[in-house]
């Protein structure tokens, strides 16, 4: 392959390298319910935020990013994450996730349902720069709402996948 064609090692880079560390820290505490662990990725201030794109929420502050994961531990006690891919740049992460947990407590002003719910989400990591650039400034989520709100209704299982059918 010629020079001009490589792609950068980035598991070279030593932020690279602190930014997967860091996300990785903070995907694992969710999952387990390590709720002070995860907020001690983020780096503590006004600046910092969690923005719910499907909910057209921001919680800004550590009082707000507190004040999300509550609601999502209240609603999902079981909240299990997994990395399925994984893209970073300087300043900068992404993680394509899969959510799965029961939904027994209110999340998003709907009571708990007693259902499983699974859903791929798109996570962006922000970090912050010089000294606090191994800390998130932000997180911000994008998932399918509507197959959310379908498995909590009881219309969808949390396993179902959609079959299309082609005329190839």
């Amino acid at each position: 392959m010629s020079a001009r064609n490589r792609q950068p090692d980035l598991a070279a880079d030593p932020l690279i390298r602190k930014q997967r560390e860091v996300v990785a820290e903070h995907i694992a505490s969710e999952s387990e319910g390590r709720w002070e662990d995860t907020y001690k990725t983020f780096l503590h201030g006004d600046q910092s935020y969690f923005e719910a794109i499907p909910l057209n929420q921001r919680f800004e502050g550590e009082l707000g990013i507190r004040g999300f994961y509550a609601s999502l531990a209240a609603g999902f006690p079981d909240l299990r994450i997994t990395t399925l891919r994984e893209a970073d740049a300087q300043g900068i992460s992404y993680r394509e996730v899969r959510i799965e947990g029961t939904h027994l407590g209110e999340f998003a002003g709907i009571p708990g349902s007693g259902r499983r719910v699974a859903v791929n989400l798109i996570a962006v990591f922000t970090f912050g720069t010089g000294e606090h650039a191994d800390k998130l400034i932000g997180e911000t989520a994008y998932w399918d709402i509507n197959l959310m709100l379908a498995q909590i209704q009881g219309q969808l299982p949390a396993d179902h996948i959609i079959s299309l059918k082609t005329d190839n």
